[in-house]
Order: structure tokens, then C-alpha cells, then sequence
């Protein structure tokens, strides 16, 4: 993965604070004044949140054409921000504008004429950001709950961005022994013993996406009489899918069973006595 917006400015604390020495306390003491307020709200929020919006919004005909602005309800500010890296760290000596100078000498100088240089690409964007509207979120997805980025959140937003080694750890493949295509037999078997038990009087066209290693994606055309037609990819104009996690065995190994056959013959059966045309993804 690469990392952007937040993540910059805690890959570089991440990065600096830990290679600066500590007094007698334990204390990394530098020496930094930063050029905004430490107040201003910022708008953040979690990806799977934004995911979960977006979701209902689209897969809702009712909700289109109208403006949805995606940002929190409790904003985050850098004054937080810094201080939750203060307790990570375990560190202080940042200051904002019109306060106090910062704690130091020329090396925590340094610190801050690095920090700073490294941020220049952010500048634009460091004074405010505008408040925007919730009125119509609150209204389609008030049930959804947008996270706070409090310090547990930053805890674990550092943790993970330094065990991944900030996107550039190495992963080995997964060990795959039961790709998709290993199940085209069950789920043609599906598709047989559905149109011999539903006897559908339409044809159906529906997406199959199949998540995690050695998964994929099909869309299937069943006609009323003949063999089904498979075809790599979600077409654009499939508006039911179903969407799988490969199955498991007891040891979370991808194994070859016969979860998918039978989730899709519900699915089928399902989809012949509903309306085709309502969007629907379904898992």
C-alpha cells in the first residue's frame, strides 16, 4: 500500500521522534513550532465508514442525484493528534503559532527544519479545512456510526503503519490449492439443479465475486433452456451480485468444498422470485 494524507504525518514523526535521545526521564524532548492554531478541525474519517455510505447510497436509487459530503461529525485536530503521539512516544516539546517557543537547541532545530521540509507538499492544506454540510448523511445514514479518531484509533494507525514498515514490508504469495476455476463444477451443478427444480421463466444474468486469494470475479447468464455462459469479470450492467469469502477449512486454509454451490443455489432461488432490476449486493 502507499501512504498519504495522515499517514505522512505519522510515518515522519514515526520515523524522527524515536532517533531523537532521551533525558534522564525517558523523555524525547523536541523542538518544533508548527504554523497553525492546533485547533482547527480537520476532516478525517475511517475508510470502512466511508465504504459502508457509500454502499447504502448507491445500491439505492431513491438516494441518487442528490450531494452527500463524507466527513465526520467529531473532527480530529493536529493540537490532539500531537498529543496522542506525545503518550506513543513518549515525547513533547511542540508548539503552534502564537504561542511559546518550542523546548530546545540546534539539534532540535534540525528536527524541525526536516519536519517541516518533508511536509511542504501539505502546506496548501494545513490552516483549515471547510465545514461542510452533514444534513443529508444524517438523514440517509445517521445509523451509521462515523468512528472517532481518538488515541486508541492513532495507537493502532501507528502500530500498523510501522510493522508494515510503512508499505514496504514483503509478503510472501498465499498458498493457493483451490482457485476458482477449481469450482466451475459445483457451481454449473448449482445452476443445473436450480433450473431443474425453479423451472425459471426468464432468463437471469447475476455477478459472482468470489473474495480472497485464488478468488475472482464472473458474471453468469443463465438462459431459460440451455448451458449457463460464464464471462471473466462483473459486467457493469449486472445489478445482482453475490459476493463470498473463499471458504475455510478448520486450520483458515482456502479449501475446495461445497459452500459456494450451496450459497449459490439460494442466491438463485432467491433472485427468480424477486425483482431483478432492484440493486442488490449480497454476501
Amino acid at each position: 500500500p502507499s501512504y498519504h494524507g495522515i499517514y505522512v504525518y505519522l510515518r515522519l514523526m514515526a520515523t524522527m521522534i524515536p532517533l531523537e535521545p532521551a533525558d534522564e526521564d525517558g523523555v524525547r524532548r523536541i523542538s518544533i513550532k508548527l504554523p497553525m492554531q492546533g485547533d482547527e478541525p480537520r476532516n478525517l474519517v475511517a475508510v470502512d465508514w466511508v465504504s459502508a455510505v457509500m454502499s447504502r447510497i448507491i445500491c439505492d436509487p431513491a438516494h441518487h442525484n442528490d450531494t452527500y459530503h463524507l466527513v465526520p461529525k467529531d473532527h480530529i485536530t493536529a493540537r490532539k493528534l500531537v498529543h496522542y503521539s506525545y503518550d506513543y512516544f513518549n515525547s513533547t516539546g511542540t508548539t503552534f503559532a502564537d504561542e511559546g517557543e518550542g523546548e530546545g537547541d540546534n539539534e532540535q532545530g534540525k528536527f524541525a527544519a526536516t519536519y517541516l521540509d518533508n511536509m511542504t507538499v501539505y502546506a496548501d492544506y494545513e490552516q483549515t479545512d471547510p465545514i461542510f454540510d452533514r444534513s443529508n448523511i444524517e438523514k440517509i445514514c445517521g445509523d451509521l456510526h462515523c468512528p472517532i479518531i481518538d488515541k486508541d484509533v492513532v495507537f493502532k494507525y501507528y502500530d500498523y503503519g510501522i510493522s508494515d514498515n510503512w508499505g514496504k514490508r514483503k509478503t510472501k504469495p498465499a498458498k493457493v490449492d483451490c482457485w476458482l476455476e477449481k469450482q466451475s463444477d459445483q457451481i454449473r451443478e448449482a445452476i443445473e439443479k436450480f433450473q431443474n427444480e425453479s423451472s425459471p421463466s426468464a432468463g437471469l444474468q447475476f455477478g459472482l465475486n468470489v473474495l480472497g486469494p485464488g478468488g475472482g470475479g464472473w458474471t453468469i447468464r443463465i438462459p431459460v433452456t440451455g448451458q449457463p455462459q460464464f464471462a471473466t469479470g462483473i459486467s457493469p450492467d449486472s445489478t445482482q451480485i453475490l459476493s463470498l469469502d473463499q471458504p475455510k477449512n478448520d486450520q483458515g486454509e482456502i479449501c475446495c468444498d461445497e459452500q459456494i454451490g450451496r450459497k449459490l443455489l439460494d442466491f438463485l432461488t432467491d433472485l427468480n422470485n424477486s425483482n431483478q432490476n432492484q440493486v442488490r449486493i449480497l454476501s
